[in-house]
This record gives structure tokens, C-alpha cells and sequence, in this order.
């Protein structure tokens, strides 16, 4: 059986690899890519909902790119609809 994530699964995600950056808890980039995938980060960076869902914090010679609670949420949501999709579950 496919495994699917849940809400709850994201959250504990998120709350075992946030960091504080800035004013707010966020997970690096690098760390949602690891667990999401390229494809899946991608997606919730883009288009209109990217602005709510990841940002940059910098600090001179580097940015550090990250994704909200709500970016995973996002990047969960398209695995999700991967799996489904690839096993032609209709």
C-alpha cells in the first residue's frame, strides 16, 4: 500500500526540522527537498502561491531559501497526487 501523507505527518515533520529564522519557525529548503523531493518544493514555490509558501533569508554572502509550515502542506499535497496519479488510481 502507498504511503500518503496526512496533515498531522507534515506537522510533526515540520516540527522536528524547523529552525527560527527571522522572526518565525521555517524548514530550509535543502531539508524539504530531502523529504519532499525537487519537483514536489518546486511546486510550492511557484506561481501565486509560492509568496505565502517559501522565501529567503539573507545575510550578506548567503540566502538561506526556506519553506512555511504551509509550503509543506503544499509539497506533501503534490506527493500525494503523484502517487495517486502513478498508480492509476482513478
Amino acid at each position: 500500500m502507498m504511503k500518503l501523507y496526512e496533515k498531522e505527518d507534515v506537522t510533526k515533520i515540520f516540527n522536528e526540522e524547523k529552525i527560527l529564522i527571522g522572526n518565525a519557525d521555517a524548514i530550509p529548503e535543502y531539508k524539504a527537498v530531502e523529504i519532499f523531493g525537487r519537483e514536489a518544493v518546486d511546486f510550492a514555490k511557484s506561481g501565486d502561491r509560492g509568496a505565502y509558501n517559501s522565501n529567503g533569508y539573507g545575510i550578506g554572502d548567503f540566502t538561506l531559501m526556506y519553506l512555511t509550515l504551509n509550503g509543506l502542506y503544499v509539497a506533501a499535497t503534490y506527493v500525494n497526487i503523484c502517487r495517486i496519479r502513478d498508480a492509476n488510481v482513478k
